[in-house]
């Protein structure tokens, strides 16, 4: 009896599904055409190792009454997002379909679809009838609080109800509020919408490419300034030269703000490199998937793996088609071809002729790692100190920042260090106080180092300080006691405070500066021949005073 119990268990562990989703894996969207409307295909995700084979004991996970089309002009329907805090996927698409006839031609109300880890389903229909009788293709999800998104929504059309729509979305109770046109420019003095497919927020920025598969213009933009969320302008990136080689972009990742592929239905993906932050951008050639009757390339996701770029992409054919893998580890300058050393071409998969895959991405809670990516850095005086501040937007393998410092701006040295985040794909914020600058103009770099020993640096930055004797205020040290003479315009309450140069406080107090002369003492005890900082700050009155006592 125990051996059967014991055989009956081991058969029910071998059969087990794991009905979840597992990290660093990648998900791809599986449509097969609905027997009763071929134009029309439903959904399911099939999770794969990088390798392209299936999950071990991952089941296939079919979405319900979630449709997209299956026609030649909505082929770049189904496009899969990964949230911005990497904790949902995300699709844009339908609960009903036609009959007969193409998806597209619809005016039921279109759908959202968020999915977590555990594969739990959230469908929340749009608060209105949002691109009628046109093409929906994607959903971006941007979080701003707890089970709250800023969502973009991506599809066909320029009216004021298409192209690219923005709502806010509220995970906890399914809501969502009405969409707004987001994307908007001019033609003939007249405003219209962005008729758009893949979109994404990288470097703290909205992008899309377009939907439309004969455009000469607007095929590849920014949306506004950082993530809008109201009405904002679209500048058209592809209009010069080199981005306007694009014919159909489709999805498209940015590696910092100096390196960017975008994948494209006629060619296969194009890569760019940037020498001014991504102001400018400068063509170093493309790559095809390499299989035959099937080149070009639509749906993609990449990262760092090992060092190296990494790109997983989906081809263009509607059934029958391919996942490939690139990688390229050559230089971000370097031109590149499917021939180029340093560059492979992998095909992962294949469907079958029956099924078509769409969208991809990696699954919920990946660690998706790109390079450094500076978003700012600044350096301003606060009474008689610099405080330093920068951002990142991604961090792969960062080990710390060093920060430099010089008065010349040729000879640097180091004056501090911070921590990084190793790795990261979120905005994150750092500072440094410098509490013994120079009179004059004093400059800053910002040194990153990786864990392996490389390093890039930033700046240099000046700051301009004066710490020249005020002549209406003097620090007299008489019998030991250090008196503060001021003669001030105006009576004042102010705060006082004396602190070292490393900015440790050695007094602090309020005090009553009346107009005139004054005299204070300061009452403390500081030791000789050292730096000490004098900070006055009141309504009218603001000093800060460097003296050696």
């Amino acid at each position: 009896m125990k051996r059967l119990l014991l055989s009956m268990a081991l058969l029910a562990t071998a059969n087990f599904t794991f009905a979840q989703f597992t990290a660093d894996k990648l998900v791809v969207v599986k449509t097969i055409a609905l027997p009763t409307n071929s134009n029309v295909g439903d959904v399911s995700l099939l999770q794969l190792n990088l390798d392209g084979t299936p999950v071990v004991n991952a089941e296939e996970k079919i979405i319900p009454t979630f449709y997209i089309g299956l026609t030649a002009s909505t082929v770049n329907n189904g496009i899969l997002k990964l949230s911005s805090d990497k904790k949902y996927l995300t699709m844009y698409g339908h609960t009903t379909y036609p009959s007969s006839g193409n998806l597209a031609s619809t005016t039921d109300a279109r759908t959202v679809m968020f999915i977590d880890e555990f594969q739990n389903i959230k469908t929340i229909n749009t608060a209105t009838i949002i691109h009628s009788a046109t093409q929906v293709r994607s959903c971006f999800a941007f979080k701003t609080a707890e089970n709250l998104y800023d969502v973009y929504l991506s599809g066909g059309s320029t009216s004021a109800t298409a192209g690219l729509q923005y709502a806010k979305l509220n995970l906890s109770n399914s809501s969502m509020n009405t969409p707004i046109r987001i994307g908007e420019y001019t033609v003939d003095n007249k405003l219209q919408g962005l008729n758009s497919a893949s979109i994404n927020v990288f470097n703290n920025q909205l992008y899309a490419a377009t939907g439309l598969t004969n455009a000469t213009n607007y095929l590849f933009t920014k949306i506004g300034s950082d993530v809008p969320t109201e009405v904002a302008s679209v500048t058209d990136l592809s209009n010069t030269s080199p981005l306007n080689v694009l014919k159909i972009p489709g999805d498209f990742v940015f590696f910092g703000k100096d390196l960017l592929y975008i994948a494209d239905e006629t060619k296969g993906i194009y890569k760019f490199y940037s020498t001014d932050n991504g102001e400018t951008w400068i063509a170093a050639g493309f790559v095809d998937s390499n299989i035959s009757g099937d080149l070009g390339l639509r749906g993609m996701t990449g990262r760092i793996e090992n060092g190296k770029v990494t790109l997983y992409a989906v081809t263009i054919k509607s059934k029958g088609n391919s996942i490939v893998k690139i990688v390229d580890e050559t230089a971000k300058d370097q031109v590149i071809s499917n021939f180029t050393i340093g560059v492979s071409i992998t095909t992962l998969s294949t469907a079958t002729s029956i099924v078509g895959y769409r969208g991809i991405s990696f699954t919920p809670n990946s660690t998706i790692t790109l390079p450094v990516t500076l978003n700012s850095f600044t350096a301003k005086p606060v009474n008689s100190n610099v405080l330093i501040n920068w951002s990142t937007v991604s961090e792969q393998n960062n080990k710390h920042f060093e920060i430099l410092h010089s008065t010349d701006g040729i000879s640097f040295s180091k004056i501090g260090e911070v921590n990084g985040k190793n790795n990261s794909s979120t905005l994150t914020q750092y500072a440094f106080t410098h509490y013994s600058p120079a009179s004059g103009t004093n400059y800053y770099q910002l040194k990153q180092v990786d864990f392996n020993g490389n390093s890039e640096t930033f700046g240099p930055v000046p700051v301009k300080l004066n710490f020249t004797p005020e002549e209406n205020i003097k620090i007299i040290n008489k019998n030991g006691s250090v008196i503060l003479s001021i003669n001030s315009e105006y009576t004042d309450s102010v705060n006082l405070t004396v602190t070292d140069v490393t900015g440790r406080v050695i007094l602090s107090k309020k005090s009553v500066i009346n107009k005139g002369d004054n005299n204070i003492a300061l009452n403390t005890i500081l030791k000789q021949d050292a730096i000490y900082v004098l900070n006055l700050e009141g309504k009218n009155l603001n000093k800060a005073v460097k003296f050696r006592n």
